[in-house]
């Protein structure tokens, strides 16, 4: 299968004129020229359409010929239907103009479903992409840079990854405000999301993301007192029993 990655590779070179300035692997192959690997039983249909070609029309086309006008096509359609998205679109809307089967490939397609949400600026575009996209990791740490709302449609399996929640809180700290009670109510979540804001939203907000901690946390006086050596702005959104016994300097708490 590489070898006819890379045949048509070349053949993109020559349309386009370009030269590789380096060897590449089958993964940038793959990345560069397909939305994903052509499997098994895509290449062998391309090869019955050849040679069905070769039969009818005496022409001599390769599998690899084949697929790669395949994706040419896809690629312009594509491009098409994001140029008509505007700010305020709601994806379903624009889906249900178009081809069921073309859908399901849009719905698959990690370029489309990212720029269609930084086009549309609306998080729940993420809503019509395939489970397979929203239960992707690198692509969902990639999406949570442009938009953190994206993660109210994440997989259920993924909503639930503790250890990958703090990942995407390094992302954007944001993802906070949109994550369920129970975890807003976990001590080193909500530090971890105020020591990213330190770093990642210091100089784009005069708030503190402390205000999407639980009610449980924000009456903790420990964690506030926590919370607020990360960023003193955090005691604006402590329990009122607590900001008065700060601001009127009482004894006890």
């Amino acid at each position: 299968m590489l070898k006819g990655l890379e045949k048509i590779r070349i053949k993109e070179r020559k349309i386009f004129n370009k030269k590789p300035e380096k060897e590449e692997s089958s993964k940038e192959l793959q990345e560069d020229i397909f939305l994903e690997k052509p499997s098994q039983d895509e290449y062998e249909f391309a090869e019955k359409i050849a040679k069905i070609i070769k039969i009818v029309k005496n022409e001599e086309v390769t599998p690899e010929d084949i697929i790669f006008n395949q994706w040419k096509r896809y690629d312009k359609d594509r491009k098409i239907v994001l140029s008509e998205i505007r700010t305020g679109d709601d994806l379903s809307t624009v889906f249900e103009r178009l081809p069921s089967d073309f859908v399901e490939k849009l719905k698959n397609d990690k370029w489309f479903i990212k720029e269609a949400i930084r086009k549309s600026k609306r998080a729940d575009s993420f809503q019509y992409a395939s489970e397979e996209l929203r239960s992707d990791k690198e692509f969902i740490l990639d999406l949570v840079k442009i938009n953190s709302g994206i993660f109210k449609y994440v997989s259920e399996e993924i909503s639930k990854d503790r250890e990958f929640i703090l990942m995407l809180l390094k992302q954007n700290p944001r993802v906070l405000q949109h994550l369920s009670e129970n975890l807003r109510s976990d001590q080193e979540i909500v530090l971890e999301a105020l020591r990213a804001e330190a770093y990642v939203l210091s100089s784009q907000t005069e708030d503190s993301i402390f205000q999407y901690a639980s009610s449980e946390l924000k009456d903790n006086v420990d964690f506030v007192l926590e919370a607020v050596k990360i960023n003193p702005k955090a005691i604006f959104h402590a329990s009122n029993r607590i900001k008065t016994a700060v601001f009127f300097k009482e004894d006890k708490i």
